[in-house]
């Protein structure tokens, strides 16, 4: 018999690792990026940069769609449930809507203090809410619905629960409070630093 080289099956995944490359990798151009989010149907990518600007793509990393209108950092980026419509909140207090095409809609201006969160709870609806700790419903058309007075300010985070019923908010001292989306409070939590709410919670 001649003389053949031994292959392992380590050896083969070693060689086989050696010449993966990363075909999907893609430079988005913006300056620090602190918002990533997917379509409902996982077709498009959104980049939010501190620069202000949002940028739209496919999976392949072929560039949609560049959106420019926030003065200052975006802090929040959120898609419609149908995929059409793209809110993103900046740190310059404003909410913009955009069309999933990169169309601008139109500018939402009520809240004094930067926006963290804007976030779609139906095809129709938006709450945003800012770190001065009001919470601001509105229709997709841009009309204001209701305010809701957090009982905290200094706002650093916030979420949605699936069914858009449930708020949750924490702010800089640790704590967390959960409200309805009809402005019910519910709880209040020292989050980190041990508990000190009602409900059992």
């Amino acid at each position: 018999m001649g003389e053949y080289q031994t292959i392992t099956p380590l050896s083969a995944l070693l060689n086989i690792l050696v010449n993966i490359h990363e075909s999907n990798e893609f430079d988005s151009e913006q300056i620090t990026l602190n918002n990533l989010t997917f379509s409902p149907d996982g077709k498009i990518i959104a980049s939010g940069s501190d620069d202000g600007t949002i940028k739209l793509w496919h999976q392949n990393g072929t560039a949609i769609a560049t959106l420019s209108g926030h003065k200052n950092q975006l802090k929040s980026i959120s898609i419609s449930p149908n995929g059409k419509i793209i809110a993103s909140g900046s740190q310059d207090g404003t909410i913009e809507l955009w069309q999933r095409n990169g169309t601008f809609i139109k500018t939402l201006f009520e809240h004094p203090s930067l926006v963290v969160s804007a976030t779609f709870i139906s095809d129709k609806t938006i709450l945003s809410i800012s770190k001065d700790g009001t919470v601001k419903f509105w229709q997709i058309d841009g009309s204001f619905i209701r305010t809701i007075s957090l009982k905290s300010n200094e706002i650093t985070s916030a979420t949605i629960s699936p069914n858009g019923e449930i708020i949750a908010v924490g702010n800089e001292k640790g704590k967390i409070e959960l409200w309805k989306s009809d402005g019910t409070f519910i709880a209040t939590s020292d989050g980190h630093n041990g508990h000190n709410g009602h409900n059992g919670w």
